[in-house]
C-alpha cells in the first residue's frame, strides 16, 4: 500500500515554464516526510522517479536481488503496483528515469549498472513504454547494451536529458582506504540510442567530472552520488548522496570544462537531506519546483520513509 498524508503532492499540476526555473536554487526549504513505502513491495528503494504525464504516480526500483520488476505508485486505487519486464534478468538494477523511446513515446527506463566488483564488461538499460494502465507483465521496447571505454566502474545514478541523451554518474569509492575519486560522467547520445539494433554494444562518451569530494568535506560516506535527476529544461543537474541534495547548475550537453572550478552558491548548491538509513533514490517534481526523495532500507521490518523538499528562492 502506498501511505502518504499529501495525496497530491505532485498533482499540483500547474506546469511552470522550464525558463522559469532557470538558475540554482539558492534556499531549500526544510524537509517534509509526507508519506512511506510499502516495505512488502519496495524493501530497498534505489531509484525513484515522478511522471509529467501522469501527475501525482511515481515509478520506483528496489536495488539488486529483486528480479525484472519496477513499482508504480500513486494508481487509481492509491496503491503499488508491481509490473514485471519480460525477458530481462539484471544483475544489479541501482536507478530508473524517464526517456524518450520508440516512436518519441515517454519510457520508464532501468538501468542494470551496479557493479560494486567493477567487473562487468558492460551495463544495460530497458525501456517500457509509459502507459496509463500497466499490466502485471510487460515487454521491453528498448534493451540498450554498453560498455564503459575506460574499464568497468560501479554507478547508481543515471537520468535523461530533455534533448534524449542519457547520462550516467560512476561511483568511485574505495572502502579500504576510506577515499573517494570524483564521480565520472558519461554519455550515450541519443541517436546512437534511437538507431541500435538488437546485439548491439554502443559505447559511453566521457563528458567530465564531477568533484563531490573536493566540494563536500564531511563525511567519506558522503561524498559519492547515489541517485540522479536532470531539471526539465536541462540546465540543472541533481546528485543525491547519502546526506546531501547536490543542485549542480550545469547543462551536461554543454560539456564539462575541465578544472573548472565551481562557486557555491552560483554554479551549485549542497542541502543537507532528511536523516536517513541509506537515501538512494531522489527525484525532481513534476508541476513543482522541488525534490522527493527515500531511503533504501535493508529489509520487510521497517517503512522507508518518503520525503519532499522544495525551493525556497531560486536564481534567476
Amino acid at each position: 500500500m502506498w501511505r502518504m498524508r499529501i495525496a497530491t503532492v505532485a498533482a499540483l499540476a500547474a506546469l511552470l515554464p522550464a525558463s522559469a526555473l532557470a538558475g540554482p536554487c539558492v534556499q531549500w526549504r526544510a524537509p517534509e516526510r509526507i508519506g512511506s513505502l510499502d516495505p512488502a513491495l519496495v524493501p530497498e528503494a534505489s531509484g525513484i522517479v515522478a511522471s509529467r504525464a501522469y501527475p501525482g504516480r511515481y515509478y520506483l526500483n528496489n536495488d539488486s536481488g529483486d528480479g525484472p520488476f519496477f513499482y508504480l505508485t500513486g494508481a487509481q486505487d492509491g496503491g503499488t503496483q508491481r509490473i514485471a519486464v519480460s525477458g530481462f534478468a539484471p544483475r544489479d538494477v541501482e536507478d530508473i528515469a524517464l526517456g524518450p523511446c520508440a516512436a518519441a513515446q515517454s519510457c520508464v527506463w532501468l538501468g542494470d549498472i551496479g557493479d560494486n566488483a567493477k567487473a562487468r564488461a558492460s551495463v544495460t538499460f530497458v525501456a517500457v513504454a509509459e502507459s496509463e494502465a500497466f499490466a502485471a507483465e510487460v515487454a521491453p521496447v528498448r534493451t540498450i547494451e554498453a560498455r564503459y571505454p575506460d574499464g568497468a566502474h560501479d554507478a547508481e545514478s543515471f537520468a535523461f536529458h530533455p534533448g534524449g541523451d542519457l547520462y550516467l554518474v560512476t561511483k568511485d569509492y574505495d572502502f579500504p582506504t576510506r577515499s573517494n575519486a570524483p564521480g565520472r560522467v558519461y554519455r550515450l547520445a541519443a541517436a546512437e540510442l534511437a538507431t541500435a539494433q538488437a546485439g548491439d554494444v554502443l559505447t559511453f562518451a566521457p563528458v567530465g567530472e564531477i568533484d563531490l569530494p573536493a566540494l563536500i568535506a564531511n563525511s567519506f560516506i558522503n561524498q559519492v552520488a547515489t541517485a540522479m535527476d536532470i531539471s526539465a529544461d536541462g540546465t540543472r543537474t541533481l546528485l543525491l548522496t547519502y546526506r546531501t541534495l547536490f543542485e549542480w547548475n550545469e547543462d551536461l550537453a554543454d560539456g564539462i570544462a575541465p578544472g573548472r572550478e565551481l562557486e557555491p552558491g552560483r554554479d551549485y548548491v549542497l542541502t543537507p537531506i532528511a536523516p536517513l538509513v541509506q537515501a538512494e533514490a531522489v527525484a525532481y517534481l513534476a508541476g513543482e519546483d522541488g525534490v522527493i526523495y527515500t531511503s533504501e532500507i535493508a529489509g520487510p521490518a521497517s517503512e522507508a520513509p518518503l520525503f519532499r523538499q522544495l525551493c525556497a528562492r531560486r536564481e534567476r
